[in-house]
């Protein structure tokens, strides 16, 4: 116990790791908290609960699995816009004759992202592809010392259908170009995932990446049973008001 008669960092992380208590019950708490004393206090000029949670739900799923080890992914905010900037000029490659002769049968939004991405210029393609070679290597080296990695599969729970924008981090995002900002750093160099679905109540679930190297999907497929045998992972139809 702290001097207040809080639960320390320790006890809390203990907690957790003994099967007593849930990381997303430890942050849903501290959310709780600060939505009650914040509007007072004004201590807090950002609240990232989404994010927040996600990471919660994975560190729960670590831990239904045995995991023992944090790893960091080597620069992968840098890894993401790489692999935006090559879906982007590879997506507007393969639609460009399309595009030209017959654009009115594209969706709007994905039509001026795929015309977007024809703009890109070559040299900044090239130095993406140059990126991904190095980042692809050194994710690789994580694996001579872990089997599965586990991450967020997205920064929010799963958007509604027609919804159009999300906040992340404070900020108002369109859904389309950002939802895979935990998954594209991994995607795009090729590894094999399984997106695990984590039942939080009756309302739509956040996922969870369960993600190996290359030609081990029998890995990421047996922690996935794993978390649905133990009841971690469940896909049931949610329940939310129209």
């Amino acid at each position: 116990m702290s001097a207040t008669g809080s639960p320390t960092a320790a006890t809390i992380a203990a907690a957790i790791a003994h099967g007593r208590t849930t990381a997303r019950e430890v942050v849903t708490a501290a959310l709780d908290r600060i939505g009650r004393l914040d509007g007072r206090v004004g201590a807090f000029t950002d609240v990232l609960s989404a994010r927040a949670l996600a990471r919660a739900d994975a560190q729960d799923a670590a831990r239904r699995l045995g995991a023992r080890r944090k790893v960091e992914l080597p620069e992968a905010h840098r890894a993401r816009a790489a692999a935006y900037l090559i879906t982007a000029a590879e997506g507007a490659t393969l639609h460009l004759d399309r595009l030209r002769t017959r654009p009115q049968d594209f969706d709007p939004a994905v039509r001026d992202r795929l015309i977007a991405g024809a703009m890109i210029p070559a040299p900044h393609v090239e130095r993406a592809q140059r990126f991904r070679r190095w980042y692809r290597a050194r994710v690789l080296e994580l694996f001579e010392t872990v089997d599965v990695i586990l991450a967020p599969a997205t920064p929010c729970r799963a958007p509604r259908g027609g919804q159009t924008h999300f906040v992340l981090d404070g900020v108002t995002l369109p859904v389309r170009a950002n939802i895979g900002v935990f998954t594209q750093p991994i995607s795009f160099i090729g590894l094999p995932v399984v997106a695990a679905p984590i039942r939080l109540d009756a309302g739509l679930p956040l996922g969870v990446q369960i993600i190996a190297a290359p030609w081990r999907e029998d890995l990421v497929l047996r922690a996935a049973r794993h978390l649905e045998r133990t009841g971690v992972s469940a896909a049931p139809i949610a329940e939310f008001d129209r």
